[in-house]
């Protein structure tokens, strides 16, 4: 399973690959440096007093749900080691932190060059976070980023060799996640919930009707990296796509005074946002893609109403939407909540009856502040239920029109009554800018009382041009009054209601744009001309026959080419010919040489599209190694461990289906078919040896006796040839 976001300005992706194989779909981060990368670890701290305080403030729904412990840290490029591979400096630091679920951090300071990238991921290959760059930290300070499944995970900085100016980071706090939030991810269970919520919540994937409503729903990571709020995008009469974030006043009121302190608006500014982070099927065990907005401005925000309202900066992205509201008042005949209960994936809660006002003052029960009377709507679900980080979730009325945001209440699946901030007294609410929706909402003072949701148009067309060839685009869901604009090398040719044609005039990755008020609301990339020279990054041996060697290799630059037709050509030089067998799965090769003897090739590849013929890559130097050798120790030889956690037993499959081994001669061949792995398990929590056993490398599979081990976490790795050939965190828990 794979889960990703879309890639653009101001978001992150992240992914997760359930072999364990995501450093493989990132061509530029590395692990196998020849400098060991220095490790981080963090310090134990008492869990169980945690979970037992969470347990106390189970019922303070108006408090936001806390998931994590933060370490205070002052780690900044010089704790890291920096090594220079091909074009990129790369530096690398390890952050270890015994026994938690995820890790998350907050940087103090992200400065990062034009063309850097910062990644973090899981040392066992599990999952990616990047890459962020200038364009996703555009305030180039304080930056939060997501969080990363496990317990070791190695944060990378690749900043060009010729880069004049240089990137600069300082990390201030390591999360570390004692909740799971990530539960049947990385557990294969599709009974659970991915998250934390109860099983009474209902799961939005299964109403249809509700989708576009979802789509602008967000789970919200707050300022100290540890407590989830959720809340939503809403549409404003300029119908000009600002992102206006609609959420909770407790989320960001910190000290739960009341009144907010410079400090406490600006650490909302560096908040995170998941966007679409609900189940791909109706109470499916897969997630759909999620997309991550990194930064914010603070733009008003009132406690007697619990209201808070942020703009995320950058560019809407399609299949986002924006909400209508209703600022009339009027009593709703039943009401709906999208919410994201404990930080879960998106759920979806419902009131079949009238949503009338409070007439009582709300004391909040996690401070002495108390909103006056008159200032919430009150509301018992007949279906499902809003749990801790479901505050600041919109609540809509009859019309799916907003009429409030979650402040919280007392909910479980037997009983629940819940209060929300009414949206038309948050309309005018303490009569200035920044302590109400209406000069934000209604710019132009217009004073209507009902708004619809909307949707950001769309770009269709080419994906790639060739130089003096013409491409027609054509704009979905077109704003009331828009413009066309273009990156380089492109020029208008005609337009046509909707649709307007470009033509390339020159070479390179371009993009055409729609424009409201002079701003971005919709961008679409498309490369001119012929692909990018394809580079070679990578290189290992999989098997051998008899004379035949097979290995494969990795391919990046390849902007122009994966998504129109192409042909590769590949030429090798040495003593002896080289036959190649290829093909071009997403830069992922092999190919098979014949030869008698030890050789150093030169490998290079080329790329043919309708546009035109690439120049070859740099060649890229290999040796191919004769003698008796174990095949399948490249970088697919085995599968993860499983299950995971163990119980008695631990299984690893060898993935390869071929049993040659390479033989020159009987000596050889008996030598090859008598090779083994060895496999070793070293406690995580003591680093000491627990288990060591020679296996067959011919074995199809291996057995690994887990039922005199004690339960904790181990760290799992096989060694042929005197080389580490895999590495994999498992648990073990009879």
């Amino acid at each position: 399973m794979l889960i990703h976001s879309i890639n653009g300005l101001s978001q992150v992706q992240s992914a997760i690959y359930e072999n364990k194989d995501a450093l493989l779909h990132y061509q530029k981060i590395k692990t196998s440096l020849s400098k060991s990368i220095p490790v981080k670890k963090m310090q134990s701290f008492d869990v169980t007093s945690l979970l037992n305080e969470d347990k106390q403030n189970e019922d303070m729904q108006d408090v936001p749900f806390r998931f994590g412990y933060g370490f205070d840290v002052d780690y900044t490029l010089d704790d890291g080691v920096w090594e220079t591979q091909g074009d990129n400096n790369i530096w690398s630091l390890k952050i270890s932190s015994e026994g938690a679920h995820s890790l998350n951090f907050i940087f103090e300071e992200l400065y990062l060059t034009e063309r850097s990238e910062l990644y973090i991921f899981s040392a066992d290959g599990y999952m990616v976070y990047g890459p962020v760059t200038k364009e996703q930290n555009i305030s180039g300070q304080n930056f939060l980023s997501d969080l990363i499944v496990g317990d070791d995970i190695v944060i990378q900085l690749i900043e060009p060799v010729s880069s004049e100016d240089k990137s600069f980071l300082r990390i201030s706090k390591v999360v570390h996640g004692y909740i799971n939030m990530f539960t049947s991810l990385t557990e294969n269970n599709a009974t659970q919930s991915l998250g934390e919520s109860a099983n009474c919540n209902n799961d939005v994937a299964c109403y249809s009707s509700w989708v576009n409503e979802s789509n602008a729903v967000a789970l919200v990571l707050l300022s100290n990296g540890t407590e989830w709020c959720s809340g939503s995008l809403l549409n404003n009469t300029n119908q000009d796509y600002r992102l206006f974030f609609l959420s909770a006043f407790h989320c960001i009121d910190i000290d739960g005074n009341g009144t907010l302190s410079t400090t406490e608006k600006n650490n909302s500014q560096s908040w995170t946002f998941r966007f679409n982070y609900k189940k791909s099927t109706c109470n499916g065990s897969t997630v759909t893609s999620y997309i991550t907005y990194a930064q914010a401005n603070f733009r008003a925000a009132w406690a007697n109403t619990d209201f808070l309202l942020m703009e995320l900066i950058g560019m809407p992205v399609a299949g986002r939407s924006f909400l209508g509201w209703d600022r009339t008042g009027n009593n709703s005949t039943s009401g709906a909540s999208i919410h994201h209960p404990r930080g879960d994936v998106m759920k979806i809660s419902f009131d079949n009856n009238t949503i009338t006002p409070n007439p009582n003052s709300i004391p909040w029960q996690g401070s002495s502040f108390i909103s006056p009377a008159n200032t919430h709507w009150t509301g018992e679900f007949d279906n499902g239920i809003v749990e801790k980080g479901s505050s600041g979730s919109p609540l809509f009325g009859q019309n799916k029109h907003v009429v409030g945001q979650l402040h919280g209440g007392k909910s479980n699946c037997t009983s629940n009554t819940v209060y929300y901030g009414q949206f038309h007294k948050s309309w005018t609410g303490g009569g200035t800018n920044d302590t109400r929706l209406s000069n934000w909402l209604d710019p132009t003072g217009s004073g209507v009382l009902t708004l619809n949701t909307i949707n950001p148009p769309t770009i269709f067309g080419p994906s790639n041009l060739c130089i003096n060839s013409s491409g027609t685009f054509t704009v979905t869901n077109p704003p009331a009054s828009y413009e066309w604009a273009t990156c380089s090398n492109l020029v208008a040719v005609s337009t046509s209601g909707n649709s307007k044609t470009f033509k390339a005039i020159g070479s390179g990755l371009s993009c055409v744009r729609i424009l409201v008020d002079n701003k971005d609301v919709a961008q679409y990339n498309i490369w001119l001309g012929e692909p990018e020279v394809p580079v070679i990054t990578d290189i290992w041996r999989t098997a051998s026959s008899g004379t035949n060697v097979t290995y494969a290799f990795l391919a990046s630059n390849l902007t122009g080419s994966s998504r129109t037709p192409y042909s590769c050509e590949w030429r090798a030089s040495g003593l002896h010919s080289a036959e190649f067998t290829s093909d071009f799965p997403e830069g992922s090769y092999t190919f098979t040489i014949g030869s008698t003897s030890s050789e150093i090739y030169y490998a290079t590849v080329a790329l043919t599209t309708s546009c035109g013929r690439t120049k070859e890559s740099l060649p890229y130097q290999f040796e191919v190694r004769r003698g008796p050798a174990i095949p399948y120790i490249g970088l697919h030889s085995y599968s993860a461990a499983y299950p995971n956690p163990a119980g008695n037993e631990l299984i690893i499959d060898r993935e390869e289906t071929d049993n040659a081994i390479q033989t020159q001669n009987s000596e050889q061949n008996v030598q090859a078919n008598n090779a083994t792995v060895k496999v070793l398990l070293y406690s995580h929590s003591t680093t000491k040896l627990t288990y060591s056993k020679d296996f067959p490398a011919s074995a199809q599979q291996i057995k690994i006796d887990t039922s005199q081990l004690p339960d904790g976490i181990y760290y799992l790795n096989i060694i042929s040839n005197n080389e580490k050939i895999k590495e994999q965190t498992v648990i073990v828990n009879h």
